[in-house]
């Protein structure tokens, strides 16, 4: 796929993440975890492909903690909102979980990279 593509799955996500956070849509407690943290799993996965896919591995350890940082705020900004949204809470739960959905995309790209980069020390 182009670069642009990647871009365009990204903002696409974002957007759907964005809209869903905002629409006022019973779900039930327990269930709502799945989602928060495939939902942030997915997006983070989505980031860190449409960086890579840009910028190569340059810059890539720092993309994962800004990754981490901002990852941090923006869950913890749409939980705030949800405040406001009939039918919907905030948990601070939720907030960890999104959490865990970002840290563990950041961790296995993280590991990823780093075997590739072995590996190729290793061929040459």
């Amino acid at each position: 796929m182009k670069k642009n593509t990647y871009l365009i799955i990204f903002v696409s996500l974002i957007a759907l993440g964005i809209i869903l956070d905002l629409v006022p849509i019973p779900i039930p407690m327990g269930v709502d975890k799945i989602y928060h943290f495939l939902g942030f799993f997915i997006i983070t996965i989505s980031a860190i492909t449409t960086f890579y896919k840009f910028f190569g591995t340059k810059w890539l350890n720092l993309f994962f903690v800004l990754t981490l940082i901002w990852g941090g705020l923006f869950s913890g900004l749409s939980e705030d909102a949800q405040k406001f949204i009939p039918l919907r809470n905030s948990d601070p739960f939720d907030w960890l979980t999104n959490l865990s959905g970002i840290s563990l995309a950041c961790a296995l790209f993280f590991l990823l990279f780093a075997v590739n980069k072995r590996r190729k020390k290793e061929n040459e």
